[in-house]
């Protein structure tokens, strides 16, 4: 999602539930700063996309969108901080065989730095200590005294990288999107914990 189509969030989101979709994930693109008047926008677009969410859940028309149900799932499973996957659950390899620790760092100005080996040489044990040396730092830094951090989703070493060109360092936008996300996700609690609604109990697994 791209800021300039975050004007559309809310009306694209009808037009794929119009359309049969009930299952609607996307990302949004947080390579560049975004402005205060598109903060204020997306917060909008989330609030009614909030609402649409209640009330298809109690007409017994639910459906699934990505940045919501992932954050109620956090919340109800304890507000688990997520850990970057790189290395620990995938890695990357490219056509000329060089393997990266995922799939966002491919490309990025500093790509080399992030090579931990070749499907033909194996594994650099030391650049792969290295990475995950640093890897076990991550939102252990500037993160750690937020009151959201153990709710935020903001844990991708590749972003960090490609905007901060370091990957312990957070990413900024990324912090104020989800910041508006765990706003919204606490309203949509709220109403149904106090309405107690069945189906979303039985989805969520309350």
């Amino acid at each position: 999602m791209k800021r300039k189509n975050i004007k559309h969030l809310y009306n694209n989101t009808l037009f794929f539930l119009e359309n049969g979709f009930t299952n609607i994930a996307l990302i949004p693109c947080s390579d560049y700063t975004w402005e205060d008047n598109e903060y204020k926008e997306f917060q909008q677009q989330m609030k009614m996309i909030g609402k649409l969410f209640i009330k298809r859940m109690e007409s017994n028309t639910p459906f699934d969108f990505s940045l919501i149900s992932q954050h109620i799932k956090n919340a109800l499973s304890g507000f688990s901080k997520p850990h970057c996957d790189a290395i620990l659950g995938e890695i990357t390899i490219l056509p000329n065989g060089e393997i990266l620790p995922c799939s966002g760092f491919v490309g990025c100005k500093n790509e080399k730095e992030f090579h931990i080996g070749s499907i033909y040489e194996g594994i650099d044990e030391m650049k792969l200590e290295t990475f995950l040396n640093k890897h076990k730092l991550l939102n252990n830094r500037q993160c750690e005294k937020c009151v959201l951090f153990d709710r935020c989703q903001n844990d991708c070493l590749a972003l960090n990288n490609r905007i901060n060109n370091n990957i312990l360092i957070p990413d900024d936008t990324s912090c104020n999107i989800n910041s508006i996300l765990i706003k919204e996700v606490d309203n949509i609690l709220a109403h149904f914990i106090s309405t107690d609604n069945k189906l979303f109990k039985e989805l969520y697994k309350v």
